[in-house]
Parts: C-alpha cells; structure tokens; sequence
C-alpha cells in the first residue's frame, strides 16, 4: 500500500510539473513566439518591396526573355571590352601611369591565357617596379580607375633598407576579346 501512494504522490508531482510547463509555455513563449513570426513576415514584405522596386532585371518566369537580357547584357560588354589588337595600347597605359608617379619598372613578364568557353583573352602581366610608398598608392588607384579591365592577382609590397622606397611586384589580368567576342 505505501508503495502505491508512493507512486500517486510521484505521479500527481509529474502532472503538476507538466501542468506548471504548459502554462509557462502558453503564458511566457507563445505571445513571444507569434511577436517574431509577425516580425519576420514585416522584414520578409520589406525586403520583397525593397527588391522588386530597385530590381534592374525582370523577375518574370520568362526564359526567354532573361536570355534575350543576357544576351544584351554580353553584347554591351563585348563592345566595351576592348580587342586583343590593342594590348600594346593598354601597355602604355600602363607603363603611362608607372612613368606619372616616377617609378623605376625593373622587370615586365606576360602570359597569355585563351578562356575558350567565352572566346576571352586573359594577359597575365607580372610587374616589379621600385618607388615611394605613396607613388605606390597613386600608381594602384590609377589602375583601379583606368576605363580598361582589370584584374589584381597578386600584390607584393616590400620595404628596401638601403633606401626609403619600396618594391612592389604585382600580377594583373589584363582582359581583352578575341577577334569574335565573348558567345
């Protein structure tokens, strides 16, 4: 017998213990939980607003005239892109923008590269030039806004003891079209 009311006692302790969970879930978590879900859906029909006001491309399902758009898109590109005919041009520019900040070019190496998938041309040219830190920032944000295409791999910059300049060696990717362009 007392093994029995041993077991009630534990048992009206457990329901208890579950009705005191419940109530604290329904009570505490569950006003909270519907104060987020009402957020999210804010923020989600914020966001939804945001894109489809400011969105440049269309979001119909149309595959077709997404590829009509991309096919625009390429054209556009390949007729800023400049043609594998003026590398010696895009050279001097650089060379220009080195020669500007008065910096000595020690060395000039080049690799070309053929991305046949869009008939694209990739120069790797790898420069080592010596000047003054500042020449130095001058000369890369010159590069970063030339009107032409390109890429920095790689930027080395070390300091020289014996004076107070710099070396930098640095890779570019100089991108140009092949004679059909890019599809």
């Amino acid at each position: 017998m007392k093994s029995i009311n041993k077991y009630k006692k534990f048992l009206i302790i457990l329901f208890l213990l579950f009705l005191i969970d419940s109530a604290g879930y329904y009570v505490i978590l569950r006003p909270h939980r519907r104060e987020l879900k009402n957020l999210s859906e804010i923020v989600h029909n914020k966001t939804e607003n945001y894109t489809s006001k400011n969105s440049k491309v269309s979001t119909s399902n149309d595959s077709q005239s997404y590829a009509s758009q991309s096919r625009e898109q390429i054209e556009k590109f390949n007729a800023i892109l400049p043609d594998k005919d003026e590398l010696a041009r895009i050279i001097g520019e650089l060379f220009s923008f080195i020669d500007k900040e008065n910096m000595a070019l020690k060395k000039v190496t080049y690799q070309p590269k053929q991305i046949k998938e869009v008939n694209l041309l990739d120069y790797s040219a790898n420069f080592t030039i010596t000047g003054d830190y500042g020449s130095v920032k001058r000369l890369l944000n010159e590069i970063e806004w030339s009107a032409n295409l390109f890429s920095i791999k790689k930027l080395h910059l070390e300091k020289k003891p014996e004076d107070r300049s710099v070396e930098l060696n640095f890779t570019l990717s100089i991108f140009l079209r092949s004679n059909k362009g890019l599809m």
